[in-house]
């Protein structure tokens, strides 16, 4: 396979680009530590909103918060090998009090 001319020299092309993260690592990378200014996180989903969804919603809805509290979990662990604080630390029992109101 022929290299480009732009990775010739190992750097991969512009130096301005982030590495890639492979796919299955993104899912554990915290939006808030890539990007400091995003607004502050939402409330969470109380029972009466999720009474009126259908089961594919509730399906769907799970799957997310499921990858956002790994995701967490993972940013905390990070954090406490650091011994830094991790960015909005409430997205984790809001994001477990939105499962128990599914369950």
């Amino acid at each position: 396979r022929k290299r480009a001319a732009s990775d010739e020299d190992g750097s991969g092309g512009d130096a301005s680009e982030a590495p890639s993260l492979a796919p299955y690592l993104e899912a554990f990378v915290d939006p808030y530590e890539v990007d400091p200014k995003l607004p502050p996180p939402g409330r969470r989903w109380s029972a009466a909103e999720i009474r009126l969804k259908s089961d594919a919603d509730l399906q769907k809805l799970w799957a997310v918060l499921l990858r956002e509290r790994n995701m967490l979990a993972s940013v905390k662990l990070l954090h406490e090998r650091r011994k830094t604080t991790m960015p909005h630390p409430e997205r984790a029992r809001m994001t477990r009090k939105s499962m128990a109101m599914i369950k």
